[in-house]
């Protein structure tokens, strides 16, 4: 270690290492003369085979600067290619958290339940869905390739490899030269048949290799045990189905498995609609959670909330509860602390009617939501990415509950964080840092007072 590439970038630890090359954590020495609180990259420096190869330099650095317009928060992103004499390398922005590899690992010989594999399988899917509308195919998707951050974001890795493709009624003039499959940059147990019979790159050859991902995350092992598919193809080997999974759930695995081309699952939101098994189509709100222990020790199994287009509605039970026996999550909250929404807590000189108890089923899904709410908020995201972030949630809650206490406390928390944001940033003469977070914080809680009055303070300096 100590190497130094190009003049700016030490090397000083190796932190991965497979077919296409060796990854470390590399010091960017500009970052540090501009006094960047994070100076780190990765640094993917690649093997000697693919360096003496001048078509294989040639292609590599066609395919990382395509890596580099993938701009989707579900792809890790490629800062530049270059090389120092002989040795060829790639700078990516450093993550921390653990591989889907090495999580599948660490839960063997079981695998995860759906509703926690789920927002790992959707994030991936939906990595290679972006890329796969900006004509790139992976070519070399597997569990190493696939990485979750500690706040449970996923991130597919390595895309600076991944052969181009071209669409129906596109000429062949900019199809790369490198072929993976000679140089060792795929992997036997996720390639598709077409791709050993060197077949031009689809995005089914994606599919394939998200298909035997998702059935290790559900069950701690391969489809067909590591065998590569024209091998089990021959075998007419059918993959097992998932204990605890639907019959339709289990045919998408297949579906996704198919070893011919024609047969598989044509992209991947269809892909992700039969995993679901349509469960979803009727509910707003459909809140997944990975277990609390895993967050806590920044695994990064993570959690995903998704909106989709259907409207639930609390169902009412023939009589009113009097509040004094309501649970504490479901009474008017004129005692919450902070100071939150204004409007609907007003006295009256009106009785308003009380609120009608809610059912059991949406009971359920009110602490499902409340629990990936919390989670969210825990790990920072309060109103990013949009469709899973706390604030959405708790406002979830209380279309189904408006008075419920938990989600009312849970934004006065987000309040609060923003309020304080706010005031460190007023403080430090960094007004413009301060008007954001306000901005933030009103955008989560429009009502708050305290956030208001520190807007018009930050207005009239």
């Amino acid at each position: 270690m100590g190497d130094i590439l190009n003049g700016r970038f030490v090397l000083e630890d190796e932190i991965g290492r497979g077919g296409m090359g060796v990854v470390y954590l590399a010091k960017d020495l500009r970052k540090e003369e501009a006094r960047d609180r994070d100076p780190y990259v990765a640094i993917k420096v690649l093997n000697e085979a693919v360096q003496q190869n001048p078509d294989a330099f040639i292609a590599l650095q066609r395919e990382a600067k395509k890596a580099q317009r993938l701009a989707h928060p579900n792809v890790a992103t490629v800062y530049d290619f270059d090389r120092d004499g002989d040795r060829v390398y790639m700078t990516m922005e450093l993550m921390q958290g653990e591989s889907v590899e090495h999580l599948i690992k660490r839960i063997r010989p079981s695998g995860l339940p759906l509703e926690k594999a789920l927002p790992i399988i959707e994030g991936m899917a939906q990595g290679l869905a972006y890329a796969h509308r900006k004509d790139i195919v992976h070519a070399d998707f597997k569990p190493g390739n696939a990485f979750i951050l500690q706040n449970g974001e996923i991130k597919v890795l390595d895309f600076g490899i991944a052969r181009a493709f071209n669409p129906p009624g596109q000429n062949s003039g900019n199809a790369t030269v490198f072929d993976p499959a000679k140089w060792e940059a795929l992997t036997p147990a996720y390639a598709s048949c077409e791709m050993f019979d060197q077949a031009a790159p689809d995005p089914r050859d994606d599919i394939y290799a998200l298909g035997c991902v998702s059935y290790e995350l559900l069950t701690g092992r391969h489809p067909f045990d590591k065998l590569p598919a024209n091998q089990a193809r021959g075998r007419k080997l059918i993959p097992k189905p998932i204990p605890g999974l639907s019959h339709r759930q289990n045919q998408a695995l297949v579906h996704a498995l198919a070893f011919e081309r024609g047969e598989r699952t044509p992209d991947l939101e269809q892909f992700l609609r039969e995993l679901k098994g349509g469960n979803d189509a009727n509910h707003k709100w459909w809140g997944l959670a990975a277990g609390v222990p895993l967050l806590l020790a920044v695994v990064g199994v993570g959690v995903y909330l998704r909106i989709d287009g259907g409207t639930d509605r609390p169902k009412s039970s023939p009589r009113p509860t009097p509040v004094a026996e309501q649970p504490a999550e479901t009474r008017p909250a004129a005692t919450i602390p902070g100071e939150l929404l204004e409007s609907d807590e007003t006295p009256t000189a009106e009785a308003k009617p009380r609120p009608k108890e809610l059912d059991a089923e949406t009971r359920a899904k009110v602490e499902r939501i409340l629990e990936v709410a919390e989670l969210h908020r825990m790990v920072g995201r309060y109103l990013e990415p949009k469709g899973s972030n706390a604030v959405e949630a708790y406002q979830a809650v209380l279309e189904m509950d408006p008075r419920n206490r938990k989600a009312r406390n849970g934004l006065d928390q987000v309040a609060t964080h923003f309020t304080n944001q706010a005031r460190q940033a007023m403080e430090q003469g960094d007004n413009s840092a301060a008007q954001t977070m306000l901005n933030q914080g009103l955008q989560a809680v429009p009502k708050h007072r305290e956030l208001q009055l520190l807007k018009k303070r930050l207005q009239s300096k």
